[in-house]
């Protein structure tokens, strides 16, 4: 039987080894400033690599981009979260029913992300990760006012999702006098998607260093060892 050390150097081993593979993939950065101008379009399937609205036969459609100098205006602010969710150029990406999802045909390592809510503050934002044999899910409370660094480092996932935790955990920014009791303003608005940057390797504790040689020698010892008869 192989010594448990040896095990564990194996499973460090492939551990290093995907967290390579993953760095190998080109980096990118998503910025939605390629897309032509235009107050509201659907991000296509294939920008940038990804599918941006993998349920469309569901009817969700989560997949918009906007610049919000040419907006519509919602109850005659433009101090939304859609003016101050811009974190570079004049683009950004959101969800028009609080639910954004893209996919991947290959994994790929997402880095970060901006998340800013449209029209309401303090509201719980889910953001999972999924792929061959991994699941992440991170929650963040957002608001109005600026957008919020998700920093992730999620590698080998396929499919990413934002969603709101719950309907009306937040409070509305933003009220339409003629509807003050309606229930509305559930776009999530994201920019600047990072991903397939290096990952740095998560180190061994220096301990583990110090005692390598020595249970590398009993790993040889007990090999040479001669077998009971």
């Amino acid at each position: 039987m192989k010594p448990v050390f040896f095990k564990h150097a194996a499973h460090i081993g492939m551990a290093c080894a995907a967290a390579l593979m993953a760095g190998t993939a080109q980096a990118d950065l998503i910025t939605f400033e390629s897309l032509a101008p235009g107050a509201q379009q659907a991000i296509a399937n294939g920008y940038h690599g990804f599918t941006w609205n993998p349920r469309a036969s569901q009817n969700i459609f989560d997949r918009y981009a906007t610049r919000p100098a040419t907006v519509n205006k919602p109850f005659g602010t433009e101090n939304s979260g859609f003016h101050n969710g811009v974190v570079s150029g004049d683009t950004v990406a959101y969800s028009s029913a609080g639910f954004f999802e893209f996919t991947r045909a290959e994994a790929f390592t997402l880095n970060s992300l901006f998340v800013t809510s449209a029209y309401w503050d303090d509201r719980t934002l889910r953001i999972t990760g999924s792929g061959d044999g991994v699941s992440y899910l991170q929650d963040v409370v957002i608001g109005v006012s600026a957008p919020t660094q998700l920093l992730l480092d999620w590698t080998g996932v396929t499919a990413v999702q934002l969603t709101w935790l719950s309907p009306n955990d937040g409070t509305r920014a933003f009220v339409d006098p003629a509807l003050p009791n309606a229930f509305a303003g559930n776009q999530i608005v994201i920019d600047d998607i990072r991903y397939n940057e290096s990952v740095a390797a998560v180190p061994l504790p220096s301990v583990m260093w110090l005692m390598a040689p020595g249970l590398l020698g009993l790993g040889a010892a007990a090999r040479r060892r001669p077998k009971a008869v």
